[in-house]
């Protein structure tokens, strides 16, 4: 019970054996005409004694904690806010029970479910189980029924109660696993194994290969033996170290076992340090990656371009650069579990991949592909979709898969690629700033459908203006190249509108953009600080037309003020630096 919380599930199957091994005291004590007490003896024992023994020791290994049960228990609630011993394992042990209520998406052969199936653990089972344990378990099976079927003595055989400590655990602990809804791996049923263990053992042991045995000889019975425990060792051998990802030969063995099952069948994440080591012998720079796990990329120094994951860490959602019906020409590395797409929305997302081999695996639970790029490069900016709500009517007329996106708010930015085949996508229900309009309003219009239009950039939209100032760090520069202020018969109380223009090179980093109006005294009056672009999408020479809308305070003073432009890292707060500070004067303006 300190070790795992459904061993609480064994509780009522050794109920039973304790059941079955009383009626056998019984009937010796009968028998033997001992005294009736005799009989009822262990039965006390085993039914307060060591139950409460049992409780003793975990809440000694608790440190003899006491506490009260928080008062929002998933399950049974009227217990909340009550005084406990053990109380924090009782709120975990109930939080188990919240999330068994909970559906939990599974997969088997192909199918995908939120409730599971009877026979899941079943054939999980057959297909994990190695094939010389399965003959063993049958073969010992096989013998216990001739057993019964002979009236084989105990020496030959088990008494009753031993085959029922051995096996009343063991399946009744299956039957639990038949009706469960969680259906997530083999794990589940490793309770079993070691009551199976020791039944096969005891079983074959007693096995006597001779002519004088009442049941029929079983031919080159001890060869059988040894040439199954040599391949069960040989199997050992073969899928070492992988022995999470272990399938049988009924499943394909490893390499084919993530077509019946996944998760944690074969694919807990520990397969990420391999990665690495795969890249760096493969001179792979980058890797587009798909992870099922908890760890970060980042710790082993993995450069990558995030894809949908489980959990959905690597990347932005609103940044989704993965068009699934024609994958963008690189390295791909996908999760098994997310090959199948188990815990996806679009569980098909990755269907292009599993229709084809993978250039290699890492660990049988990372699949490595490599799609080859066609046509020429294409640069798409969006706004108000992502790229795989592209028609494929409309991405085919590229003839290309080489396309790379670019995410923008038509309310506020406009975000110019550098490519020269270079298109815009934009939501028919997009709030469009005024002046955005005006920039498109003379571009082609190529397409139009019920959920967006896209346009062709035309060679001269971007402005291509000096440079102002140039904001550095570590990673790269952003360079401001225009500013236009609108500051004309502005009062307080009024909106300022202010238009810039940037560009950049060389950064990764997410970074915002600020503007200050000050006054005399440096005091900051009115701000604005954000970005109207989502920075995955905002490459290397791309040029940002962006639109700050500034509130100034009803109570301003009519004066002078001074309106400062610059850039920081949202994350730390640092400002990046430029000639003579950390900010750069685009303007003195006079509020009315």
């Amino acid at each position: 019970l300190n070790t795992k919380f459904t061993a609480g599930l064994f509780i009522p199957l050794f109920a039973v054996v304790i059941v079955v091994a009383f009626i056998d005291r019984w009937r010796t004590v009968q028998s033997e005409a001992q005294p009736a007490w005799l009989a009822w003896r262990p039965l006390v024992m085993l039914i307060v004694c060591y139950p409460l023994a049992g409780v003793i020791v975990l809440w000694a290994s608790h440190g003899f904690q006491v506490g009260v049960l928080s008062a929002d228990l998933p399950i049974l609630p009227q217990l909340g806010g009550t005084m406990w011993p053990l109380s924090h394992y009782l709120e975990q042990l109930l939080d188990i029970g919240g999330r068994m209520q909970k559906s939990t998406p599974s997969f088997l052969w192909g199918q995908y479910s939120d409730s599971g199936w009877w026979y899941y653990f079943p054939v999980a089972f057959v297909l994990k189980t190695p094939l010389p344990t399965l003959i063993f378990l049958a073969w010992a099976v096989v013998r216990l029924i001739m057993c019964a079927v002979h009236r084989l003595g105990s020496r030959s055989c088990l008494t009753m109660l031993d085959a029922a400590a051995l096996l009343v655990p063991a399946a009744g602990y299956f039957a639990f696993a038949l009706v469960s809804d969680i259906n997530l791996g083999y794990r589940h049923l490793l309770p079993v194994l070691p009551f199976l263990a020791v039944f096969i053992g005891v079983m074959l042991s007693r096995v006597r290969f001779s002519e004088s045995q009442r049941m029929p000889k079983i031919g080159q019975g001890r060869l059988a033996l040894a040439a199954l425990v040599l391949w069960l060792g040989l199997a050992a051998f073969w899928v070492y170290p992988n022995y999470l990802t272990y399938f049988n030969a009924l499943a394909g063995g490893p390499g084919g076992g993530w077509r019946f099952l996944v998760d944690s069948n074969l694919d807990w994440g520990q397969d990420l340090a391999g990665l690495k080591s795969w890249m760096a012998n493969n001179d792979v720079e980058q890797v587009r990656l798909s992870y099922f796990g908890e760890a970060r990329p980042d710790y082993y120094g993995i450069k990558y371009q995030g894809l949908d994951s489980f959990p959905p860490r690597l990347m932005n959602p609103q940044a989704n650069s993965f068009y699934p019906a024609d994958p963008a020409p690189g390295t791909y590395a996908i999760s098994a579990t997310n090959l199948q797409g188990v815990h996806f929305e679009d569980r098909e997302q990755f269907a292009w991949f599993r229709t084809r081999e993978p250039i290699d695996k890492i660990g049988d639970s990372i699949f490595i592909y490599e799609a080859p790029a066609k046509g020429e490069p294409v640069d798409l900016a969006l706004g108000g979709l992502q790229l795989d709500e592209i028609n494929p009517e409309d991405f085919a007329t590229w003839s290309s898969n080489d396309v790379t996106a670019h995410w923008f708010d038509a309310s506020q930015s406009l975000i110019l690629p550098a490519a020269e085949r270079s298109w815009l996508a934009l939501t028919r229900d997009s709030v469009i700033h005024p002046r955005i309009g005006r920039e498109i309003e003379d571009w082609e219009l190529v397409r139009e459908n019920a959920d967006y239009r896209l346009y062709r950039q035309p060679a001269d939209a971007r402005a291509g203006s000096p440079e102002m100032a140039r904001f550095e760090d570590e990673s790269g520069f952003i360079t401001l190249r225009d500013a236009a202020i609108d500051w004309q018969d502005v009062a307080g109380g009024d909106v300022l509108e202010i238009e810039t223009r940037w560009s950049k090179q060389g950064s990764a980093a997410p970074i915002k953009l600020f503007v200050h109006v000050t006054s005399d005294g440096g005091d900051i009056v009115a701000q604005w600080d954000g970005l109207g672009v989502l920075w995955e999408g905002w490459l290397d020479q791309d040029e940002l037309l962006q639109l700050h809308q500034i509130q100034l305070p009803e109570e301003l003073a009519p004066g002078e003020y001074k309106v400062w432009a610059g850039v920081y890292d949202p994350e730390t707060g640092r400002r990046w630096q430029t000639e003579g500070g950390d900010r750069l004067l685009l303007d003195e303006i006079v509020i009315q």
